[in-house]
């Protein structure tokens, strides 16, 4: 990506006639990444004013909340004229607009629960505790089903099913080439419940806190594969299942085990335990980088790829999908 010294007019000139473009579906993710960035920058706004209570000055606030996030929407996809091979088109505008309106009636609708939410969440409390696993199991599902791009049709679906990522237990099309790839991703779905399954073990209104861990576990992982299927970047596997209701109930395992132990001798223990955990974490780094299975360059084609690479334009990409 290259700065491109158009004129000011040229560039005017090509944004009044951008096009509006037939995507396709390998195309469906980068338009639902516009709306999601939008949703956030919106209900934030929107949430800075949170304390008006007079429904006509929050509708006037709404209003400007939108009109701000649609300006910044145009200066954003104008700007990228500059830069080619950027892409603008009125499929970004429309996706990003939406994004603005979707968080713009979010906070309408539901700013005042999030709101009563986050201030249980500060008070270390029973609430705090519910709040907590809300908040948590929200951003966990959002992010499993990230970016969103679901199937819009039945040819999709069917062609979606032929790649034969998906499996009742495991696909080991999937892993291709790479199964320790696989066997981290599997034990990072186990770590990634674990919180959630310690965090059921403070409601003290639940008699049995690990098999309720556990089903949950269950539950939660059943609902995120059935959505995998339907996604097109996706791929359910009965595994995950697994891997979910045992992190679940190592969770609450390890909030009773904290309980008959000493919090120092906790740290202690953890001292001694990175010792061994890191020589495996660091061959395992090694290996899904490719360091056993790629062939090595030579110091001068490190050298040349080095400086090749634009750590600027990488920032951008990064900042704007």
């Amino acid at each position: 990506m290259n700065l491109n010294h158009l004129p000011v007019e040229t560039a005017l000139s090509q944004f009044k006639n951008i096009n509006y473009l037939d995507l396709g579906a390998g195309s469906r993710a980068d338009w639902i990444a516009n709306i999601l960035l939008y949703i956030p920058l919106a209900f934030g706004a929107s949430a800075a004013f949170g304390g008006v209570r007079y429904p006509l000055v929050r509708a006037l606030i709404s209003v400007g909340v939108s009109v701000f996030c649609l300006a910044l929407a145009v200066s954003v996809e104008f700007t990228q004229l500059f830069f080619p091979p950027r892409t603008v088109s009125l499929n970004d505008l429309i996706a990003e607009a939406l994004g603005t309106v979707i968080g713009v009636l979010g906070w309408q609708f539901f700013g005042t629960y999030f709101s009563d939410l986050y201030r249980h969440l500060l008070r270390g409390s029973l609430l705090s505790a519910q709040a907590a696993i809300i908040f948590y199991l929200l951003i966990y599902v959002a992010l499993s089903l990230f970016p969103f791009d679901f199937v819009t049709s039945f040819a999709e679906l069917n062609e979606k099913l032929a790649n034969g990522n998906d499996a009742i237990v495991v696909s080991f099309d999937a892993c291709g080439a790479e199964p320790v790839r696989c066997g981290v991703k599997l034990l990072v779905e186990m770590l990634a419940v674990l919180p959630l399954g310690l965090l059921f073990c403070y409601l003290p209104y639940i008699a049995h806190p690990r098999t309720v861990a556990v089903l949950t576990g269950f539950f939660l992982g059943l609902g995120i594969e059935v959505m995998q299927v339907f996604l097109l970047s996706g791929s359910g596997q009965g595994i995950s299942v697994l891997t979910r209701m045992i992190g679940m109930g190592a969770g609450a395992g390890l909030f009773f085990w904290s309980k008959q132990h000493d919090f120092t001798d906790l740290i202690q223990l953890l001292r001694r335990a990175v010792w061994f955990i890191l020589p495996p974490y660091l061959f395992l780094v090694l290996s899904i980088n490719g360091w056993f299975a790629s062939d090595w360059l030579t110091p001068e084609q490190a050298q040349e790829k080095l400086t090749e690479t634009r750590f600027f334009t990488a920032v951008l990409l990064l900042l704007h999908l």
